[in-house]
């Protein structure tokens, strides 16, 4: 969890800058000296009834049991010095479920004891090393949660003076050193090294403090200074459609302070809006004068609400956020929100997550905040949204079959600009993830954590295609660096979701495209060109299976199984030209924090100025058949992959994937007479034919201008596009993408009643079963038959 070693650097030479009279701004006095009355953080004196009353039934009862769990253990009170950021954050979350059990119960003891711990606060934050400058995400816990500890005693009314006044005094001393040393004089360290969950923390925390210590000379700097840090740090951190730069698990860790000072803020303040005036950094201090901003309440910000739900939209189907970038599996606080929002999609988000249920720790215990944000009145309600999501900005493409806890489910990343942190940022651009029966089956590496990430962040710990056994580079300290991936083209269908990226590294051009047929499983198509000269490429998969995993791995002839829990995954994997060479090897993941595990991966090679790999990867249960299936290297310069299931044939053909306009033919596939004749333009072909009869379902077309199966012109195009069309439902439904107006001659079978599409311009009936469409641009359209 901490930063890179540059930003660690700039911070002890800040350390000196320190020491040779640099200061914090000139106090500007009290923020709303007028408010004395306590409690003002949690929750207020209205309130203690209603939540009191809530915690013999769920979910409020668990989180009670977890805060009682927390009161009765045993803090480490021993002085400093050194100061130590991992006790003095857990002293401080078990003096804050003390002083929340003593409000709820009464019981002396609890109060005596959140007493205790309090004024055994380590106010000396000394002496500075590097590792304490880079701890300041962990001081930033500790002084939240003191504060929200300390609001509780102040508001239960029956503190006795003389410890009010030794708890204000620690408690002031800490904050005072902590706003000096990491707000101001080493705040040129986050502009240079890049705003991070540091800054975010840290910030949030002076925040929270302002709010409880609001009569201090320095309040009103304090709170100016986290109303600033914290808008402006989500605005950096995070793309229009919502990813967090640094990925799933980092926001989460963020939110663990942001959420609960947007909470206290809108508790003391009830939503009525001022300005707060920006300090801008200099070397070793901040100016006295900046920017104003005006705001409301930090929970209109609309930043972090696309946050919130961008946590939902990539979720896996067990609740777990996907480990991406330095991210483990993890839930996220959406019950805190899910009141302030009115919105249900956030209670189920925080309820009904089976991996990591009723989420509330994340080094600082969140259970209390929990207890009273949480409005049990929200009714939780599974997202409305399509449960296929393109984040463009983001770099994320998410397929799936549902919103359900037993849905199967696809990640795609191809992240790019601000959507990549310097410090968290791990080279998988075009690399993706499948779970299914409740696995996840193709998996990425994870993260572990930050003393054992060089374990599983490189480009080979990832689902991708390495040249000459190299992938994309890290960032790099100071200059940056990287490689960025777009997402180029994504469509969602109720048969089938597209995406694909495209990416460069190492003189190498590589295009990935995902199809998810039916929403059951993958066919991946990657076209690798080599810019100059010919290279080794090596198609990775690494299958949840082998290793320390618990489950198994059995190499195959055109690929691999891997069997664990109560899911497998089948990978069949092919070549243009030649079947490629097959290996397996163990490698590192590590999924859940500090566990470092191993498992198996496939790796499939071949050489060639162009490479061009096609594979299928099929999920099933463990308590299931997998559907045959079978790769094919070399159908007259076309590879293709087959799943035969019980109701459908799918095959992928992949011909000059990033080219098209070259037609090709086929007589059928040896071993499947089920399936037709082939004629195409189209360079990455899917066709799902019935297993008896051969008719074509469902079809997907890129590069097309024209296909002919089973002696039919299913369709014609009078420019290349991508294509694709369920013609065995009713009404006929697809998705046509392209650059510009198109004309499109499509199979009916008969003369429709109207076409509907919102880039549809008209249609005309040709005769012969074939309706010609005309579109004006990409576009779903439905052909309705005649009634």
């Amino acid at each position: 969890m901490k930063k890179h070693l540059f930003v660690g650097f700039i911070l002890l030479l800040l350390l000196l800058l320190a020491m040779t009279g640099a200061c914090a701004p000139e106090p500007e006095g009290p923020w709303h000296p007028e408010r004395t009355d306590y409690p003002r953080l949690l929750y207020t004196a209205a309130d203690i009834d209603a939540i009191a009353a809530r915690l013999d039934h769920y979910p409020y009862d668990v989180l009670y049991g977890r805060v009682l769990g927390m009161a009765a253990r045993t803090p480490d009170l021993t002085p400093g010095p050194p100061y130590n950021p991992g006790r003095e954050y857990t002293k401080g979350n078990i003096a804050k479920a003390c002083a929340f059990v003593y409000v709820i119960e009464g019981d002396p003891a609890y109060r005596d004891k959140a007493i205790e711990i309090l004024e055994a606060i380590d106010p000396n934050l000394e002496p500075i090393t590097y590792e304490l400058i880079q701890d300041e995400i962990h001081i930033a816990e500790a002084v939240m949660t003191f504060c929200q500890a300390f609001d509780m005693l102040l508001g239960a009314g029956d503190l006795p003076e003389a410890d009010r006044i030794m708890i204000t005094g620690l408690l002031t001393a800490l904050v005072e050193d902590f706003f000096t040393l990491w707000g101001s004089t080493f705040c040129i360290g986050y502009e240079v090294g890049g705003r991070t969950n540091h800054h975010t923390k840290m910030a949030a925390a002076i925040g929270t403090a302002a709010i409880l210590l609001n009569q201090h000379p320095m309040a009103k700097v304090w709170i100016d200074f986290a109303m600033h840090g914290v808008t402006k740090d989500l605005d950096i951190l995070a793309t229009p459609d919502g990813s967090h730069a640094e990925g799933p698990y980092y926001w989460g860790y963020s939110a663990t302070n942001v959420l609960p000072f947007a909470w206290a803020y809108r508790t003391f303040t009830g939503g009525v809006g001022e300005l707060f005036v920006d300090r801008p950094c200099k070397a070793g201090s901040l100016e006295q004068v900046g920017e104003e901003i005006y705001v409301a309440d930090l929970f209109t910000d609309p930043t972090l609400r696309t946050l919130c739900d961008w946590v939902i939209k990539i979720r896996q189907p067990d609740g777990a956020r996907p480990p991406i970038d330095d991210s483990n599996f993890e839930g996220f606080f959406n019950g805190m929100v899910a009141g302030v929002y009115g919105d249900g999609v956030y209670a189920w988000d925080w309820l009904e997550a089976p991996a990591e249920p009723l989420f509330g720790e994340h080094c600082a215990d969140l259970n209390v905040d929990l207890i009273c944000a949480f409005d049990e009145t929200v009714a939780p309600t599974a997202p409305a949204w399509n449960p296929t999501q393109f984040l463009t900005a983001a770099g994320n493409a998410v397929m799936r079959s549902g919103w359900g806890p037993d849905d199967t489910y696809v990640l795609f990343l191809a992240e790019y600009g601000k959507a990549r942190s310097v410090g968290h940022d791990h080279p998988d651009g075009l690399s993706f993830m499948l779970y299914a029966h409740g696995e996840t089956l193709a998996m990425d590496s994870g993260y572990i954590r930050w003393e054992d990430r060089e374990l599983v962040c490189q480009a080979h710990n990832h689902n991708l295609v390495l040249v000459d056994g190299k992938g994309a580079p890290m960032y790099l300290p100071v200059i940056g660096g990287g490689v960025d991936a777009l997402l180029t083209d994504s469509f969602s269908t109720a048969f089938l979701d597209y995406s694909s990226g495209i990416t460069a590294h190492n003189q190498t051009t590589h295009w990935r495209a995902l199809l998810f047929p039916r929403k059951r499983y993958l066919l991946v198509a990657d076209d690798l060109l080599g810019w100059y000269a010919a290279h080794d490429y090596q198609w990775l998969l690494h299958g949840n299976g082998g290793g320390s995993t618990g489950g198994t791995f059995s190499a195959e002839a055109d690929g691999g199984l891997w069997e664990i829990g109560g899911g497998k995954l089948r990978a069949a994997v092919t070549a243009v030209g030649a079947s490629p060479a097959l290996r397996s090897y163990d490698d590192y993941h590590g999924h859940h924090y500090a566990q470092i595990e191993t498992h198996t991966v496939l790796e499939a090679s071949a050489s060639g100025r162009n490479v061009r790999f096609l594979s299928a990867i099929v999920p099933a249960a463990a308590d299931e058949p997998l559907p045959d299936m079978e790769a094919y290297p070399d159908l007259g310069g076309t590879a293709a992959a087959v799943v035969a299931e019980a109701d459908r044939t799918g095959a992928a053909f992949l011909r000059s994937a990033t080219e098209g306009g070259q037609p090709w033919s086929l007589a059928g596939l040896a071993g499947h007479p089920e399936f037709p004749s082939v004629s195409t333009d189209a360079g990455l072909l899917y066709l799902a034919v019935e297993p008896d009869g051969g008719a074509v379902r469902e079809c997907f077309a890129q590069g097309l201008t024209s296909l002919d199966a089973a002696g039919l012109n299913l369709a014609s195009l009078d420019a290349p596009a991508t294509l694709t069309v369920d013609l065995g439902g009713v009404p006929v439904e697809g998705h046509l993408l392209a650059a510009g107006a198109r004309i499109l001659d499509l199979h009916t079978g008969s003369e429709p009643a109207e076409v509907i599409g919102t880039a549809v311009s008209g249609f005309d009936y040709l005769g012969d079963g074939v309706t010609r469409i005309h579109f004006t641009g990409s576009s779903d359209f439905s052909v309705q038959p005649e009634t």
